[in-house]
């Protein structure tokens, strides 16, 4: 009886540790592997400080965006890239500043009447789009919200130009491809091309051109695998193009001499590469300068500092 008891005990002890030894004694395949038909699921939480003294007066900006994301996997190819229709299932943000404060949440029956993005945020939610991201988690093609952007635009935006650029770049921030990328790919292009051990690292880069152009370049670590679940670290370094990146601020250019650092901690499922949950504190530091205009005759530079931290789960 004893030693028919323990033959199930030992074999099990046996299957774990050579799952362990596939790491630490041998090269083993990272990667999302997803299934078609099933929808995966994460929800973001991001935080973000921006402290700036201009003209003499401190005016520092917070913010704090929740979303929550259904991912659907429709199609995958035999390199295990996958096309995937992509929801917003909610979002809720809150922003202040010195002078404004605006807040925003899809499942709060109490909206803000006056603030007319509420209604523009309502029009976002259960809207699908496409998505197609590779076996490393990069973000190939995102379609299918275009024609959405235009239509919000023109019809809250009207017959005001302003109005209408302040709008799409918000959109584009929150709902197009260099949006999404810095929003969505920047949590899931974590993985090597090429297999790896426990212990090893492995790098990439990302560019991304939302409200700004930047580029993050990453080193990945595999630290441990426990339990059916990948550990993973990263630590990255931030900057803009040589000469600084540039982005229209209310009408008038500006140019951001910015750099700065992120440091990541992941834990994904080992089976599928789908992400449990995940950290990322980034600091970036530096200084914005608007060029001569009508308002700034001699134009205007300030220092300023980005503090940011980004939350990953799995809804309840």
């Amino acid at each position: 009886m004893r030693t028919s008891f323990l033959k199930p005990v030992l074999l099990a002890i046996v299957l774990c540790w050579s799952t362990a030894l596939a790491y630490t004694e041998e090269r083993g395949v990272l990667s999302f592997n997803l299934k078609v038909g099933e929808t995966y699921r994460l929800k973001t939480v991001s935080e973000q400080n921006i402290k700036q003294t201009i003209l003499g007066r401190r005016q520092d900006m917070n913010s704090r965006m929740t979303s929550i994301f259904g991912f659907k996997i429709l199609q995958k190819d035999s390199a295990n890239t996958v096309l995937m229709e992509v929801v917003y299932e909610s979002l809720a943000m809150e922003v202040k500043a010195s002078e404004m404060q605006m807040k925003y949440d899809s499942e709060s029956n109490g909206r803000d009447t006056t603030n007319f993005m509420a209604g523009v945020y309502d029009q976002i939610i259960g809207k699908p789009f496409k998505v197609s991201m590779s076996a490393t988690g990069e973000l190939k093609e995102i379609s299918g919200l275009e024609a959405l952007i235009e239509e919000l635009v023109n019809k809250y935006g009207k017959n005001d130009e302003l109005l209408k650029f302040q709008l799409k770049t918000n959109l584009n921030n929150l709902l197009g491809e260099d949006g999404l990328k810095s929003h969505i790919g920047t949590l899931t292009a974590i993985y090597p091309a090429t297999p790896v051990k426990e212990g090893e690292s492995w790098s990439n880069q990302l560019k991304i051109s939302s409200s700004m152009s930047y580029k993050v370049d990453n080193k990945w670590t595999l630290e441990g695998v426990d339990n059916g679940e990948l550990r993973i670290k990263g630590e990255s370094v931030i900057s803009v193009p040589e000469g600084g990146g540039q982005s229209n601020m209310n009408g008038m250019v500006a140019n951001y001499q910015l750099s700065g650092t992120q440091v990541s901690e992941v834990v994904a499922e080992e089976e599928s590469g789908w992400i449990k949950s995940s950290i990322v504190k980034q600091n970036i530091e530096g200084k914005v300068e608007i060029k001569k205009n009508e308002y700034f005759p001699e134009g205007v530079s300030w220092p300023v500092i980005f503090e940011s931290l980004v939350k990953v789960s799995r809804p309840e």
